[in-house]
């Protein structure tokens, strides 16, 4: 017969069992929302349990032309994204012992810092870690939070703004005089099909409403001008110039609901 064409993704993941890594396909199962898909969409790098990668960003060719970022840090915040991945490691172990990794090496982190600190571009901050997972589910929670104690500014720039909560945070904040600017995706080229804005017209229509019964309120929504075939993937706000919040957590319900995601406020001089 026809021979199956798996796709891109699991011939890359044969290869790497057949390069003898060690691969685990994530369970969603915990997950008991009925939704269209269920994935672990957290996207984090370690090196060496001393330097890290986090953020929006898919690791692939097809995706390389995306609007996206990571974050790279050191230090004692590598630790807690090494608890993550072993834990979301040790949901999927078909039976193997509980085996948790503690590669992180607290000398090595701090003197990693203290390197970085001299090179352009790094700053020395605290980073609070929140997660969509089996064991803790606190992302949304903790994102309302900071956006009810806005007193100046809010930016967000998502490719998927439309969670009901979340909105209303942000509606509750610019009526309050904090200036609200939301940069989204204009859904063009979302999962390869054009969908007329449609995932971030909820967003759209709150803010066209707000304007329409209040024009004095300090809030804006724009679509990002995507090249052919690209999306806006950040995952990103800015809270009063002070707090970045940044991951692989869209602003939609069913991220909220369905998926294992990392997230992270971070807080620093520049």
């Amino acid at each position: 017969g026809t021979p199956v064409v798996k796709p891109q993704y699991r011939q890359k993941m044969s290869k790497a069992k057949e390069l003898g890594l060690d691969v685990r396909n994530a369970d969603t199962g915990f997950i008991k929302a009925i939704v269209p898909a269920r994935v672990d969409h957290s996207k984090i790098i370690i090196i060496d349990g001393v330097e890290a990668m986090f953020g929006g960003m898919n690791f692939s060719d097809t995706t390389a032309k995306n609007h996206d970022a990571m974050v790279r840090v050191a230090g004692p915040f590598v630790r807690e994204l090494e608890i993550s991945f072993s834990n979301n490691w040790n949901c999927i172990r078909d039976g193997a012992p509980y085996a948790p990794i503690t590669i992180y090496d607290k000398t090595a982190a701090l003197k990693r810092i203290q390197m970085r600190l001299q090179e352009e571009g790094y700053s020395s901050c605290a980073g609070n870690l929140t997660l969509t997972s089996p064991y803790l589910r606190n992302t949304r929670e903790v994102l309302i939070e900071k956006f009810d104690a806005a007193t100046k500014s809010i930016e967000v720039e998502q490719l998927l703004l439309n969670d009901t909560k979340t909105l209303k945070a942000l509606a509750r904040a610019a009526k309050r005089g904090v200036k609200v600017r939301l940069l989204v995706d204009p859904a063009k080229h979302l999962y390869y099909r054009d969908w007329k804005g449609g995932p971030n017209n909820k967003a759209v229509g709150m803010v066209e409403e707000l304007k329409r019964e209040h024009p004095e309120l300090p809030i804006e929504v724009r679509h990002y001008t995507v090249a052919p075939g690209q999306e806006l993937h950040v995952k990103m706000c800015i809270i009063d110039d002070k707090t970045l919040g940044m991951g692989s957590t869209n602003f939609s319900s069913g991220t909220f609901q369905s998926n294992y995601e990392l997230f992270a406020f971070i807080e620093g001089a520049g």
